[in-house]
């Protein structure tokens, strides 16, 4: 089962929904679907010229999210200026930020973050005192404004806009996914999707479609690229395919953003772990990581199948 998307914030819905070449009847025009968190992404980062730091927290999203939301905006829009197909702005997880109560980051006393809470999206559970905006459900001692209140003791559960903002200050505690870290010392080689062949290329956030993978030998620190351009063109299957050019490599473990169910399933029986959410880094700062023990043995996928990861 794929990692459960979260909403992302955008400040309101624009004022077109379609786009299309002139002259050309819609009868004969293909269309091509960004959603309308990817539209947000591009008028932020294009538009107005935020950093993708910036855009991140208008969104609540953390900054890999974001550049992953970009970058598939930015390809509809290419593929359908390139081919001249309709552009229609729909779908998506999202909700209008203008609707929603701000979130305040609890402070939260004994505890050096929420249980709970995996820092990446609006939902968190909260224990001990508190009191916030957002949606309150549940038992808790304290108080909750938004939709629904509540008292009494014992375990609660807040919502809001701002907790991706909580988690960049430091309130992102380890949950069950995050608590087996890779044996970095009983593995030797690794595996990393990445955009190029070399340390200093970006990690490709894909796995079956990634452009390739930069094999390290971790005790000689010696790389070596394995092209994974068959996977890209595969209509079905890619997934698989990638695990298996990973496996033939001599790799143990894998490195990237978004693994999906086939490929996790053909890796984790070629007996591979993966790492997750490693992407919008260099492969090296991939590397470092791993070496400092700070990715963790994922449990499963996290990437819908047909999702073109």
């Amino acid at each position: 089962m794929g990692r459960r998307k979260k909403k992302r914030f955008v400040e309101g819905m624009p004022e077109a929904v379609f786009f299309k070449p002139q002259g050309v009847p819609m009868r004969a025009l293909s269309r091509q679907a960004i959603s309308i968190e990817g539209f947000e992404a591009i008028r932020l980062v294009d538009g107005e010229g935020l950093m993708q730091q910036e855009a991140a927290d208008k969104m609540g999203v953390s900054r890999p999210t974001l550049s992953r939301i970009l970058a598939e905006a930015r390809k509809g829009v290419a593929l359908a200026l390139t081919n001249g197909w309709a552009i229609e702005l729909e779908g998506g997880d999202y909700h209008i930020a203008e609707n929603e109560p701000k979130w305040e980051c609890p402070k939260i006393q004994g505890e050096e973050a929420m249980p709970g809470f995996d820092g990446t999206g609006p939902r968190a559970g909260a224990r001990g005192q508190g009191r916030g905006q957002g949606r309150g459900q549940g038992m808790g001692q304290g108080r909750g404004n938004g939709n629904g209140q509540g008292r009494g003791q014992g375990m609660g559960r807040q919502t809001g806009a701002g907790m991706g903002q909580c988690a960049r200050q430091g309130q992102r505690p380890a949950t069950a996914s995050q608590a087996t870290p890779m044996d970095s010392a009983a593995i030797k080689k690794i595996a990393i999707t990445s955009q190029g062949p070399t340390l200093q290329d970006e990690v490709d956030p894909r796995f079956g479609r990634a452009a390739g993978f930069v094999i390290v030998d971790l005790e000689s620190m010696h790389t070596e690229y394995v092209d994974n351009g068959g996977s890209q063109v595969m209509n079905q299957g890619a997934g698989i395919q990638a695990a298996e050019n990973v496996a033939n490599a001599g790799a143990q473990a894998v490195l990237s953003g978004y693994v999906g169910p086939k490929a996790f399933t053909a890796l984790s029986a070629a007996g591979i772990q993966v790492g997750q959410d490693v992407d919008g880094m260099t492969v090296g700062q991939a590397v470092d990581k791993f070496k400092a023990g700070e990715i963790s043995v994922a449990s499963q996928a996290n990437a819908e199948q047909g999702s073109n990861k």
